[in-house]
């Protein structure tokens, strides 16, 4: 027998846990409106980089930033990082950034070491997965599910207080939020 304890009155404040999952390829999209044939400088200006190419993908429980540059640095630079909630910026974004260059071009290498300080930081600060869209819809949908009337006389009435994303996982498909949501719940019977 299963143990079950009665009680007088139920809280009137929950936790429910939703997902939201956001595709790489909409991750890839949102990487390409911010950096995609743009031109960056470093060295006082004396250098500068061109982004060709940039691919979002996961690997290892990090995001993978693959970007094409040509300019002072041709190649290929991976730039990873384990996503985490930001909830100043309410973003998923960037922690624990690595950087790594493919070239064939041996003294690009000793100009790379300047440019990885400016791209990782610049990758850090401005590249986020904005999730405030996300929430709100997230709080819509919830508030339209809970205040309906299922059955004549069987209502259900509700309200979101917090929303916010707790985890984020990645999968072999994309990026998946965890979304804590604070909430409150009535059964309303009527004429039964």
């Amino acid at each position: 027998i299963a143990n079950f304890n009665s009680v007088q009155a139920l809280p009137q404040k929950f936790l429910l846990q939703t997902t939201a999952n956001i595709p790489f390829t909409e991750a890839t999209a949102i990487a390409e409106k911010m950096f995609l044939n743009k031109e960056f400088d470093f060295r006082e200006g004396k250098s500068k980089i061109k982004i060709t190419g940039i691919k979002v993908y996961g690997e290892n429980q990090r995001i993978m930033i693959e970007a094409q540059t040509e300019g002072t640095v041709d190649g290929t630079s991976f730039i990873s990082g384990i996503p985490i909630y930001d909830e100043l910026k309410r973003k998923i974004v960037l922690s624990d950034t690595k950087f790594k260059l493919k070239t064939k071009n041996i003294l690009q290498k000793t100009a790379t070491l300047l440019f990885q300080g400016k791209i990782v930081k610049m990758i850090e600060e401005e590249y986020g997965i904005p999730t405030a869209e996300l929430e709100s819809s997230s709080k819509k949908s919830i508030e339209e599910t809970f205040n309906k009337e299922y059955f004549k006389g069987l209502k259900m009435q509700g309200k979101v207080f917090k929303l916010k994303p707790s985890q984020v996982i990645l999968n072999q498909n994309g990026i998946t939020a965890v979304i804590d949501t604070d909430a409150q719940l009535k059964l309303l019977v009527q004429g039964m």
